[in-house]
């Protein structure tokens, strides 16, 4: 909250840091690794989904962590239901 109140923007590790997760769970695909299945169908979305984070935050007023909380929660809400 400091951070925001400041003009700093943070957007927290696990938004960031998703591509190296993407691409180590890769490797366990039946058919085995593919960069482009990597690169292309999953982690060049992370910056979609940076852009989103900061474009709600914005336009909430609050930090981008709260808004990147919330996502998951939707995420594992539509989970839940079985809706994904």
């Amino acid at each position: 909250d400091a951070l925001h109140e400041r003009g700093i923007i943070y957007v927290p590790d696990y938004v960031i840091n998703s591509g190296g997760l993407i691409s180590v769970a890769d490797e366990l695909h039946p058919s085995g690794y593919s960069y482009d299945r990597v690169m292309y169908d999953k982690v060049w979305k992370i910056y979609d989904k940076v852009l989103d984070i900061l474009e709600r935050s914005a336009k909430e007023g609050v930090p981008p962590y709260v808004i990147s909380d919330r996502m998951v929660e939707e995420k594992l809400e539509q989970l839940r239901k079985g809706s994904v």
